[in-house]
């Protein structure tokens, strides 16, 4: 018995030690570095897929949705007051029409989009958006800060056609708060 057991033990250091393929050191520099607020809501949503996943009939599945999506909105709205602060995001499209810029956002599985309206005339701060925004490139990483303007739709992790979160915030730059 005491053989299997070192015999086991061995194996499982053997393979730990010689079948990463990546060196520690590699695995940790590729880690990523997120803000409170970017891990919260990944924590938020692995949670939601876990509870979904291990519910076995429909009914308990939608109200394990109802559930995480009143948690989802209390954080952003209560917790944070609407400002969603330094979120590594992935810049997926930026549409200008005329004074209109919708920009859409994703950082896994979930998604920020938004279109605002911009003025003819401007003050320095809303020009100074404006520009940085019609600035942004489609597939650049970048960190942002968002305002959560009230709406958001959590999905079914079933459905892989849409992000499972949805957040309606419009983005602003990180050096425009103090």
């Amino acid at each position: 018995m005491k053989k299997i057991l070192v015999l086991v033990l061995f194996s499982t250091l053997v393979v730990t030690l010689f079948g990463c393929k990546e060196s520690p050191k590699e695995i940790y520099s590729n880690k990523q570095n997120y803000s409170k607020t970017q891990q919260y809501l990944f924590d938020l949503l692995d949670n939601y897929k876990s509870e979904y996943f291990a519910a076995k009939k429909q009914e308990l599945k939608d109200t394990i949705q109802s559930i995480y999506l009143e948690k989802l909105y209390h954080y952003l709205s209560d917790t944070l007051g609407d400002f969603i602060d330094s979120m590594n995001v992935t810049v997926d499209t930026v549409i200008q029409e005329g004074r209109l810029v919708t920009t859409q956002f994703h950082t896994r599985n979930i998604q920020f989009k938004y279109g605002i309206r911009f003025l003819d005339s401007m003050n320095s701060k809303q020009d100074s958006i404006y520009h940085w925004m019609l600035d942004l490139k489609p597939k650049s990483n970048l960190t942002v800060n968002f305002i959560h303007l009230g709406s958001t739709l959590l999905h079914s992790p079933d459905d892989t056609t849409v992000p499972t979160v949805k957040i309606y915030a419009f983005p602003e730059p990180l050096d425009l708060r103090p």
